[in-house]
């Protein structure tokens, strides 16, 4: 439930799901811009009350289309 619930949160920030491994855990890995990280993990952990172990990564530049 957890899950599909991120997701369906991932527009609001500008979110975009990378990838995800499903095992013991589920493992979401998403793109975001970084001004709205501090935003996107406080809502990460609401929605998991307080379950989600979260991990904020390396910073990446994705070419916008012109």
């Amino acid at each position: 439930p957890d899950y599909q619930r991120l997701l369906q949160e991932l527009p609001r920030f500008e979110a975009r799901e990378r990838s995800t491994e499903f095992a013991e855990r589920v493992t979401l890995t998403v793109g975001l811009p970084t001004e709205r990280t501090e935003d996107f993990v406080a809502r990460v952990i609401d929605l998991t009350a307080g379950r989600a172990i979260t991990q904020i990564g390396q910073t990446q530049l994705d070419a916008k289309p012109q």
